[in-house]
């Protein structure tokens, strides 16, 4: 992304919430992280992570109260 940055090209990036794993600290570095691209960056997106059945290590879903509590605490 700095190189990207460096050339003048502007990005969206995405967050994918996998509970447990990156949320809370983790969430809140990310986010950090990506703020430092004050001239690239247009946009963070933060999504759950999908879960299917072809998925082999097992990951907590994102339930309707994360994303409730997640969007209260993001959200403005």
């Amino acid at each position: 992304m700095r190189f990207l940055e460096k050339n003048d090209v502007r990005f969206h990036t995405q967050i994918v919430i996998c509970p447990g794993i990156n949320d809370g600290r983790t969430l809140v570095q990310s986010i950090r992280d990506l703020l430092s691209f004050k001239k690239g960056l247009l946009s963070i997106a933060v999504v759950p992570v999908g879960i299917t059945r072809h998925r082999k290590i097992p990951l907590q879903p994102v339930t309707r109260t994360d994303a409730k509590l997640y969007a209260k605490k993001w959200v403005h």
